[in-house]
């Protein structure tokens, strides 16, 4: 946990440095370590407040069928999470960034971050925010630039260990937070389904920044549905740092990833779940720590998407077909398509009776709002070239998964009376 915010919240120190006239050498590497002595401390509060252990220890009882069966899934699974990540070691650390727009839009930025170490404010320089695509948040490459300066050259190897760190870390913030629901080797199956997704895969290697974006915003509503359902302060805490996290990262989280959530919050508001003064300090938190970056980019007139001028409402029908092609016959999220619609089916009602639709309303909003842009606008061409719809639509998967996963274990393993003791009945 402490790695996770560290990732999300060192660029934000970084810019706030960098904004006040600093450089990337002021900022030490005990930095990190501060962040990991976090996540220390927030596991000694864990266990203060709920003893060492809230799982069911795993105990190999006398061997049956179902005990047989179980054992061999634990163990297929285990192996195909160890290929998974061996094989986007192996990808990530034997070659350089080759993807485009990895190169020129976050990479190259970093470098030039890197190699003057300074955040250039003049609009007429040619390395003006990092001379690449302006407009974009600094999150991504001011992290990649801050990791180089600490090694004392630009090194790909390490910008890799950026990305594949963050799909390490997505599996293990879902793997765990699952199994204070469900059970360990269930979380460890849902876990695995969400970073088997092809296209997750890929990201993990490719040096782009939706994996990051993923990440956060999968993050944020974990801990924020967790602060919903045990009123733990922590957890609503650590939710907005991981929003303004998300915020920082693309333009996707102050365009879309915003209005999502501050919708939810009034909603959660609206039903009595939630005062309106935690709703204010819970985005007062996240937008109060973009501020900086949302005046910045007012005051020189940065757009929030590059296509901005172009963006006309405009209903593309034809581009449904396309969506069902990128969903159901292509390769890059597998069976997802499938299993979104099954999975909808099945749990439907539950969302819409119990509190997880608290979790389902942000997810779905947000799955909305992307087919919004894509479909009744003229970024329709970025569905048509299939440029970004799929790394845009990516993002939301893994909080689908983690959805699917709360879902199946209060409907079929009971977990919920236990950790929802006010919505058994539910």
């Amino acid at each position: 946990m402490g790695l996770s915010l560290a990732l999300g919240l060192i660029p934000l120190v970084l810019f706030f440095v960098l904004l006040a006239g600093g450089h990337l050498g002021l900022i030490p590497a005990w930095l990190i370590v501060t962040g990991a002595g976090l996540g220390f401390a927030l596991w000694v509060v864990d266990v203060y407040r709920y003893g060492w252990s809230r799982d069911r220890p795993f105990v190999l009882g006398p061997l049956t069928l179902r005990s047989a069966v179980r054992i061999t899934l634990i163990g297929i699974v285990t192996v195909l999470v160890i290929e998974k990540l061996v094989f986007v070691a192996i990808q990530g650390f034997s070659f350089p960034t080759y993807f485009w727009d990895a190169i020129a839009d976050w990479n190259y930025r970093a470098k030039i971050l890197h190699l003057t170490g300074r955040l250039d404010l003049d609009p007429r320089s040619d390395t003006f925010l990092g001379g690449v695509a302006p407009h974009y948040p600094l999150g991504v490459s001011l992290f990649r630039a801050w990791l180089s300066t600490l090694i004392g050259k630009w090194s790909e190897p390490a910008v890799a260990a950026h990305s594949i760190a963050i799909y390490v870390l997505l599996f293990g913030v879902i793997w765990i937070r699952l199994s204070k629901k469900i059970g360990w080797w269930s979380g460890l199956l849902f876990a695995y389904l969400a970073i088997s997704i092809p296209l997750m895969a890929y990201h993990a290697y490719a040096g782009y920044a939706d994996l990051s974006i993923s990440f956060f915003f999968t993050a944020c509503l974990i801990y924020g549905y967790e602060y919903l359902a045990s009123r733990d302060t922590l957890s609503g805490l650590v939710s907005a740092l991981f929003l303004a996290s998300s915020l920082f990262t693309k333009n996707e989280g102050l365009v879309l990833m915003l209005p999502v959530l501050a919708a939810t919050v009034l909603v959660v508001v609206w039903s009595g779940r939630l005062a309106p003064r935690s709703a204010s300090a819970y985005l007062g938190i996240a937008i109060g720590l973009l501020l900086p970056w949302i005046v910045l980019k007012a005051y020189f007139g940065l757009p929030y998407a590059p296509t901005e001028s172009n963006a006309g409402l405009a209903f593309h029908l034809e581009g449904l077909e396309r969506l069902f092609g990128v969903l159901f016959l292509q390769g890059s999220f597998n069976l997802f398509g499938l299993f979104f619609v099954l999975t909808v089916l099945l749990f439907w009602t539950h969302w819409r009776r119990t509190d997880v639709g608290f979790l389902a309303l942000p997810i779905f909003l947000f799955i909305g709002a992307v087919l919004a842009v894509f479909l009744l606008t003229d970024n329709y061409e970025f569905l048509e070239n299939q440029m970004t719809i799929n790394r845009t639509l990516m993002i939301a998967m893994p909080s689908y998964i983690y959805l699917v996963g709360i879902s199946f274990g209060r409907t079929f393993l009971l977990y919920h009376a236990r950790e929802f003791p006010g919505t058994a009945k539910s």
